[in-house]
Protein backbone atom coordinates (compact mmCIF):
# COMPACT_ATOMS: atom_id res chain seq x y z
CA UNK A 1 0.00 0.00 0.00
CA UNK A 2 3.06 2.33 0.94
CA UNK A 3 4.74 1.74 -1.79
CA UNK A 4 1.36 2.40 -4.50
CA UNK A 5 0.76 5.97 -2.22
CA UNK A 6 4.57 6.84 -3.07
CA UNK A 7 4.29 5.97 -6.53
CA UNK A 8 0.41 8.25 -7.14
CA UNK A 9 2.85 10.87 -5.27
CA UNK A 10 5.80 10.56 -7.49
CA UNK A 11 3.64 10.93 -10.35
CA UNK A 12 1.70 13.94 -9.17
CA UNK A 13 4.92 15.49 -8.69
CA UNK A 14 6.04 14.56 -12.48
CA UNK A 15 2.68 15.69 -13.68
CA UNK A 16 2.99 19.22 -12.17
CA UNK A 17 7.01 19.95 -13.52
CA UNK A 18 5.21 19.05 -16.98
CA UNK A 19 5.01 22.54 -18.75
CA UNK A 20 1.63 23.71 -19.05
CA UNK A 21 -0.56 25.03 -21.65
CA UNK A 22 0.61 28.29 -23.49
CA UNK A 23 -1.82 30.93 -22.10
CA UNK A 24 -2.92 33.84 -24.58
CA UNK A 25 -3.66 36.90 -23.42
CA UNK A 26 -5.36 39.93 -24.55
CA UNK A 27 -3.17 43.21 -24.92
CA UNK A 28 -4.14 46.03 -22.26
CA UNK A 29 -5.52 47.79 -25.80
CA UNK A 30 -4.20 51.07 -26.21
CA UNK A 31 -1.49 51.13 -23.32
CA UNK A 32 0.90 47.81 -24.43
CA UNK A 33 2.83 48.88 -27.32
CA UNK A 34 4.15 46.16 -30.00
CA UNK A 35 7.02 44.02 -29.58
CA UNK A 36 8.38 45.05 -32.69
CA UNK A 37 7.50 48.91 -33.57
CA UNK A 38 6.87 49.95 -30.17
CA UNK A 39 3.63 51.47 -31.26
CA UNK A 40 0.29 50.84 -29.15
CA UNK A 41 -1.48 47.65 -29.57
CA UNK A 42 -4.68 49.35 -30.08
CA UNK A 43 -6.97 47.63 -32.84
CA UNK A 44 -8.19 44.12 -32.00
CA UNK A 45 -8.61 43.39 -35.82
CA UNK A 46 -4.90 43.32 -36.64
CA UNK A 47 -3.51 42.36 -33.44
CA UNK A 48 -0.89 39.30 -33.11
CA UNK A 49 1.06 38.08 -30.33
CA UNK A 50 3.56 35.25 -29.83
CA UNK A 51 3.28 33.03 -26.88
CA UNK A 52 5.67 30.62 -25.37
CA UNK A 53 6.20 28.41 -21.78
CA UNK A 54 6.28 30.03 -18.75
CA UNK A 55 4.15 33.04 -19.25
CA UNK A 56 6.13 34.36 -22.46
CA UNK A 57 3.92 36.70 -24.44
CA UNK A 58 4.61 39.04 -27.06
CA UNK A 59 2.28 41.42 -28.33
CA UNK A 60 2.29 43.31 -31.71
CA UNK A 61 0.00 45.69 -34.01
CA UNK A 62 0.17 44.25 -36.66
CA UNK A 63 0.57 40.66 -38.53
CA UNK A 64 3.59 41.95 -40.62
CA UNK A 65 5.20 42.82 -37.12
CA UNK A 66 4.70 39.46 -35.41
CA UNK A 67 6.29 38.32 -38.93
CA UNK A 68 9.69 40.83 -39.21
CA UNK A 69 9.91 40.48 -35.84
CA UNK A 70 10.82 36.83 -36.20
CA UNK A 71 13.20 37.04 -39.51
CA UNK A 72 14.91 39.74 -37.42
CA UNK A 73 14.94 36.86 -34.17
CA UNK A 74 15.01 33.47 -35.46
CA UNK A 75 15.08 32.22 -31.79
CA UNK A 76 11.38 33.31 -31.88
CA UNK A 77 10.05 30.94 -34.13
CA UNK A 78 10.00 28.49 -31.50
CA UNK A 79 7.15 30.55 -30.33
CA UNK A 80 3.30 29.66 -31.57
CA UNK A 81 2.25 32.68 -33.31
CA UNK A 82 -2.03 33.66 -33.05
CA UNK A 83 -4.45 36.09 -34.36
CA UNK A 84 -7.66 37.77 -32.82
CA UNK A 85 -10.66 35.46 -34.85
CA UNK A 86 -12.51 37.74 -37.69
CA UNK A 87 -15.63 36.96 -35.52
CA UNK A 88 -14.61 38.23 -32.42
CA UNK A 89 -11.74 39.37 -31.50
CA UNK A 90 -11.88 38.63 -27.86
CA UNK A 91 -10.98 35.34 -29.06
CA UNK A 92 -7.42 34.41 -30.48
CA UNK A 93 -7.12 31.76 -33.01
CA UNK A 94 -3.73 30.18 -33.55
CA UNK A 95 -2.60 31.42 -37.02
CA UNK A 96 -1.54 28.18 -38.69
CA UNK A 97 -4.99 27.66 -38.13
CA UNK A 98 -6.45 31.06 -39.51
CA UNK A 99 -7.00 32.15 -43.56
CA UNK A 100 -5.80 36.13 -44.38
CA UNK A 101 -6.91 38.30 -46.80
CA UNK A 102 -4.38 41.18 -48.01
CA UNK A 103 -4.03 44.77 -49.15
CA UNK A 104 -6.27 45.51 -46.15
CA UNK A 105 -5.61 49.17 -44.22
CA UNK A 106 -3.57 47.67 -41.20
CA UNK A 107 -1.83 49.72 -38.78
CA UNK A 108 1.70 49.49 -39.92
CA UNK A 109 0.66 49.03 -43.71
CA UNK A 110 1.40 45.33 -44.18
CA UNK A 111 -1.95 44.74 -45.10
CA UNK A 112 -2.15 41.34 -44.06
CA UNK A 113 -5.21 40.41 -41.12
CA UNK A 114 -7.23 37.52 -40.68
CA UNK A 115 -10.62 37.14 -42.93
CA UNK A 116 -13.27 34.42 -42.55
CA UNK A 117 -12.82 33.52 -45.89
CA UNK A 118 -9.31 35.13 -46.92
CA UNK A 119 -7.57 33.57 -49.65
CA UNK A 120 -4.30 32.74 -48.23
CA UNK A 121 -2.22 30.97 -45.09
CA UNK A 122 -0.18 32.08 -42.39
CA UNK A 123 2.66 30.32 -44.51
CA UNK A 124 1.36 32.14 -48.05
CA UNK A 125 1.58 35.38 -45.78
CA UNK A 126 4.68 34.56 -44.16
CA UNK A 127 6.01 33.64 -47.86
CA UNK A 128 4.53 37.32 -49.03
CA UNK A 129 6.44 38.85 -46.18
CA UNK A 130 9.88 37.04 -46.90
CA UNK A 131 10.02 39.21 -50.68
CA UNK A 132 9.68 42.50 -49.01
CA UNK A 133 12.53 44.45 -47.53
CA UNK A 134 14.49 43.22 -45.29
CA UNK A 135 13.52 43.91 -41.69
CA UNK A 136 14.57 47.29 -39.95
CA UNK A 137 15.95 47.19 -36.49
CA UNK A 138 13.77 49.02 -34.62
Amino acid sequence: MKAMVSALGLLLVIAACQPGELEVRSPHWGKDTCAYCRMAVSSAPYAAQLVGPGGQVRHYDDLGCLIKDQQRRPELLKLSAYVTSPDDHDRWLLSTQTRFGENLPTPMDFGFAPQKDGAMSFADVVSRMKQRAPPRSP
